[in-house]
């Protein structure tokens, strides 16, 4: 995607109409906000490799870690589709017209496709429908609320955590759009996309169970 992108003025975007851009040196708050979810999420996460409550309950972390990674790996494979197949003008500031060309640092070889990643002082253009963050955010924040009352035995603790991470998720995505990292339609695929991967994920495994109680019960 960066080797094929080019230098282009941005979309008309109704979200860069109605939020204005950050300033250069505001724009790692929406990273930040990104690794806090992750943080809060994985926390949890990990609470059912260390306690019994959750064992109890028929919660187990390697489960959990399945969906999760799961989730991701169909996720990020319909992004690549979707980015790979249009590539859009990239809204990030060292993408448009008129940045600095040593910027626009793009792969020139097999070699750095394939090796390079993006990420500071070496950034990406081009990956952008739909937006991997946001996508990542609502899928770990489903797989939380889903399993988090035979994870937890406090109430209070049920709601902080929960309240937390989609009070955080919400809050995302008008700073992706203000940082100008993603277009709209990136934030609006990434919302309706992971809800449909997650059901997808469980209605399967959900079958798998009960095929494998039928299987037993022949057996007996």
């Amino acid at each position: 995607a960066y080797y094929r992108h080019e230098q282009r003025d941005t979309l008309k975007d109704i979200g860069y109409e109605n939020i204005p851009e950050m300033n250069e040196e505001d724009k790692w708050i929406s990273e930040t906000v990104f690794h806090i979810i992750h943080i809060i999420g994985t926390v949890v996460l990990l609470v059912t490799w260390f306690s019994s409550f959750p064992h109890l309950n028929k919660t187990y972390g390697v489960i959990l870690a399945e969906k999760w990674l799961d989730c991701l790996c169909i996720g990020h494979t319909f992004r690549f589709l979707t980015y790979i197949s249009t590539t859009l003008p990239g809204p990030a500031s060292h993408c448009r017209p008129g940045a600095i060309k040593p910027t626009i640092n793009r792969p020139t070889s097999l070699y750095d496709i394939f090796t390079r990643k993006s990420g500071g002082d070496d950034p990406n253009c081009g990956d952008l429908i739909f937006s991997g963050h946001v996508f990542q955010n609502i899928i770990l924040s489903i797989i939380v609320t889903y399993s988090i009352n035979k994870i937890f035995v406090n109430k209070v603790l049920h709601y902080f955590v929960l309240v937390s991470m989609w009070c955080l998720c919400v809050v995302q995505l008008p700073l992706i759009v203000a940082a100008r990292n993603h277009y709209t339609v990136d934030i609006t695929v990434s919302c309706y996309l992971a809800p449909l991967v997650w059901f997808f994920i469980e209605n399967r495994k959900k079958k798998e169970i009960e095929i494998i109680q039928d299987n037993e019960e022949v057996a007996l």
